[in-house]
């Protein structure tokens, strides 16, 4: 009697400030995958912080969730970046949304190929309650949305638009690799109120156009000008900033740039695919992991491994 909820890692391959603002962003989702184990129980939650979004959601709904343990498993080990924390919320969101909606059309709501919006919309309020302290900007949601979906996935909050890309270039090919550092960037975003995006906006779309037009120059100026933007204006962290400069000298990197707020965790290059077994190797011989479009990798899924019932409870999050 027990059910997977599995949620896939997310890099942004663009538009990690501009979300923030309700702009534009790219969203990769890649394997490995986080899981959360869903048993029944007495209401014993591992690998979850209470003080964490999705440990406020589970207090917020003790009653439902008290019937349940919850393991949940990080992949990663915690090194940050890939977006463990929007995982758990998404996981115990599903969970709680999925105990409302076996019996309805509701179930519907998560179809990824054609999400309901007002759906998306209930769920980025309640992380949001969760997640923001009311100091500085509020979370974009963004990450939440593009494990949602899986693949590359364009996101607008601010037009109400989610639509997914396929990488269409055969000639590249994109590495996302950890850098092993770990930062409080919660303190940078704090600081950040007021900040305009209108440049970076652009760029992301010109990005966006470059994924549906299949043109790999556009691609890669648009990514130039993101990092350059970014760089100018001190959203750099000073260690990610010196290993790009390290990639970019290495043949066939045609374009890089730092994932995420101050590019701390996860860098993502660009590579000719021609020199894509060099890049790999020299990746290998550091002992550096990577990503690939090898490791693209679908969105939430949940797997009812044997049946499990569940008691009715009104979670006040479906009307």
């Amino acid at each position: 009697m027990s059910l997977v909820i599995s949620v896939p890692s997310k890099s942004f391959f663009a538009g990690e400030y501009s979300a923030l603002n309700g702009g534009p962003a790219i969203i990769i989702a890649t394997a490995p995958r986080f899981e959360l184990r869903v048993r029944p129980g007495a209401g014993w939650t591992t690998g979850i912080n209470k003080d964490s979004p999705a440990g406020k959601l589970i207090q917020q709904h003790s009653l439902f969730f008290n019937q349940f343990d919850l393991e949940f498993f990080d992949p990663h080990r915690g090194q940050g970046g890939w977006g463990a924390s929007t995982a758990q919320f998404l996981a115990a969101y599903r969970l709680l949304h999925w105990q409302g909606s076996q019996d309805s059309d509701q179930e519907s709501d998560f179809d990824h190929e054609n999400l309901n919006y007002p759906m998306v919309a209930r769920m980025l309020e309640s992380y949001k309650d969760m997640a923001w302290d009311g100091q500085g900007l509020a979370p974009s949601g963004a990450d939440l949305i593009g494990q949602l979906k899986g693949g590359f996935t364009f996101f607008e909050k601010r037009q109400k638009l989610i639509t997914s890309l396929k990488w269409p270039f055969s000639d590249l090919e994109f590495y996302l690799i950890p850098t092993g550092q770990k930062i409080a960037t919660h303190h940078h975003l704090q600081d950040l109120a007021g900040f305009k995006t209108d440049i970076l906006d652009s760029f992301v779309r010109r990005i966006q156009s470059a994924f549906i037009g299949e043109n790999k120059s556009e691609l890669i100026a648009g990514l130039h000008l993101v990092s350059k933007e970014l760089q100018g204006r001190g959203w750099v962290f000073a260690n990610t900033e010196e290993y790009l400069k390290v990639l970019s000298a290495i043949p066939g990197v045609v374009a890089t740039k730092g994932c995420g707020a101050l590019g701390a965790d996860v860098v993502l290059a660009l590579v000719e695919k021609s020199k894509a077994v060099l890049f790999e190797a020299l990746l290998k011989e550091e002992k550096k992991p990577y990503f690939s479009r090898h490791h693209i990798s679908k969105g939430l899924d949940l797997q009812v491994e044997s049946e499990m019932t569940i008691e009715p409870y009104n979670a006040g999050i479906f009307s």
